[in-house]
C-alpha cells in the first residue's frame, strides 16, 4: 500500500472471493487514511485488476 496516495491495487483471480477481497481492501484504506467508507473507490484498472483508494486521491 503507498501511505502517500492511500490507495492499493489487487489482481484478483478467485472470481468466488472477489466481493469479500474488495470490501476488505476498501475498509483497510478507509481506516488507514481515517476516512469513513464512503469516501473510498473501487476502479477496474485492468483484467481481474482493481484499485482502490480515497476518491480525492484517485482523481
Amino acid at each position: 500500500m503507498n501511505f502517500e496516495s492511500h490507495s492499493v491495487t489487487l489482481k484478483l483471480w478467485d472470481r468466488s472471493t472477489t466481493n469479500e477481497s474488495l470490501d476488505a481492501a476498501v475498509a483497510d484504506v478507509a481506516l488507514r487514511a481515517n476516512v469513513s467508507k464512503d469516501q473510498v473507490r473501487v476502479t477496474r484498472s485492468g483484467p481481474k485488476v482493481f484499485t482502490i483508494g480515497v476518491a480525492s486521491d484517485l482523481s
